[in-house]
């Protein structure tokens, strides 16, 4: 049918700890490793692949950031250089039809079109965004044909922008080996809680009024020391101090104030990650998180600050995925997704989710059958196999 490669980069921290956890993995060949990484079962791991394959597509995956994975493709191909090096010669090798960047973000305007110059075979560019985005990160975006997102509030600002984008979801492989797994968390939220513009203030907020309330929270997040989020505020208010005087420009060229001018986040106050501190671990990736969320009774979600009215992000999926109850903020299109209160559990404030939270506890039986109504929504309408046949039409429609 055609040639497909979908160039990600998974999350440093993941392959940190992978790594350290394989480590004769790094002695493998490339093939061998890029197996046993995909098993980890991190994020879309290489479902999309198989998947296409099994529609007569042939489908290829690079990890952008793997740096061992990438090493072993560069020395079995005669390869040297960097990343983004080693990744335009395998463009060069593979010579698809179609580019899938889901990670759009790496990768300069000038690089993607001596793409284009270099590999007339590529036909279709595909982009993906799922998080705030600068101006300079839209530079990047317009190079492709098409703009893929979660969300679709995302998709009509492309659109707004003169873009073509479209709607592709997230999706996960239901795993019902985790059904008899027993539930000793009573709530959980694992994921991020970034303090920024766009980012997860409200989450923040949420998760602190529960644990207020007295409901046993279990955090998987990373927190950062108070010593280095105490310096980091100091020096995050004093540039924008400078800036409301109008005096940043007299310290643009010290190494300090340009990095302070690219944070994303300025850290939330100390009492509250006092607060959270007490109630989180550190964070789970791939099927070792997946585990952790089937045994909780309730995983809660809350989306990112960005998503507006729109539910988008993988918790969805992954929480239902498992066999686990999911309490989630209400979106305009979460009854799309899910039967909400049969499949899935929706509130629209912090007190109605400490009220909705509680009932869940003390109701059993009743979040149980939502539990099971909800994977199997998941496994119908939201799993990688009928994602592949969304993403194939999509390109087919627009290669």
């Amino acid at each position: 049918m055609f040639r497909f490669l979908k160039i990600t980069s998974f999350y440093p921290q993941f392959l940190s700890e992978w790594y350290e956890k394989h480590p004769e993995a790094k002695a493998l060949n490339y093939q061998e490793q890029y197996r046993a990484l995909m098993a980890s079962g991190w994020a879309w791991a290489d479902h999309y692949q198989k998947e296409l394959t099994l529609l007569s597509v042939e489908a290829h995956e690079v990890v952008l950031n793997a740096e061992p994975l990438q090493h072993a493709w560069a020395r079995e191909h005669g390869v040297q250089g960097g990343a983004l090096q080693i990744v335009f010669e395998q463009i060069k090798a593979l010579k698809p039809e179609v580019l899938f960047f889901q990670d759009s973000f790496s990768f300069s305007p000038d690089y993607l079109r001596e793409v284009r110059k270099v590999v007339p075979s590529v036909k279709l560019m595909l982009g993906w965004c799922a998080a705030p985005y600068s101006t300079a990160e839209l530079s990047r975006f317009r190079e492709m044909d098409l703009m893929l997102s979660c969300s679709a509030k995302f998709a009509q600002e492309f659109r707004d922008l003169g873009m073509k984008s479209e709607v592709l979801l997230h999706s996960f492989k239901v795993l019902k080996e985790f059904k008899s797994v027993e539930k000793t968390i009573d709530v959980l939220f694992a994921g991020s809680l970034i303090q920024g513009k766009g980012y997860h203030q409200a989450r923040t907020e949420l998760i602190s009024s529960l644990i207020d309330s007295g409901i046993d929270l279990k955090l998987l997040t990373e927190m950062a020391p108070i010593s280095k989020d105490l310096a980091k505020k100091g020096i995050g208010l004093s540039v924008e101090m400078l800036n409301r005087l109008g005096l940043g420009r007299f310290f643009t060229d010290t190494r300090l104030y340009g990095r302070a001018m690219r944070w994303k986040d300025i850290p939330i106050d100390v009492q509250l990650t006092r607060k959270l501190q007490k109630h989180s671990s550190p964070p789970q990736y791939g099927m070792e998180l997946f585990k952790t969320m089937a045994k909780a009774k309730i995983n809660l979600n809350s989306h990112i600050d960005v998503a507006g009215e729109y539910a988008a992000n993988m918790r969805l999926f992954e929480a239902t995925g498992v066999g686990s109850c999911l309490l989630t903020d209400w979106k305009v299109n979460l009854g799309e997704l899910f039967e909400i209160d049969r499949e899935v559990v929706a509130f629209r404030n912090s007190a109605e989710c400490i009220e909705k939270a509680r009932w869940l506890l003390n109701h059993p039986k009743e979040r149980e059958e939502i539990a099971q109504a909800g994977q199997r929504r998941c496994e119908k309408d939201h799993s990688f196999s009928v994602r592949a046949r969304q993403l194939l039409a999509l390109i087919q429609k627009n290669l």
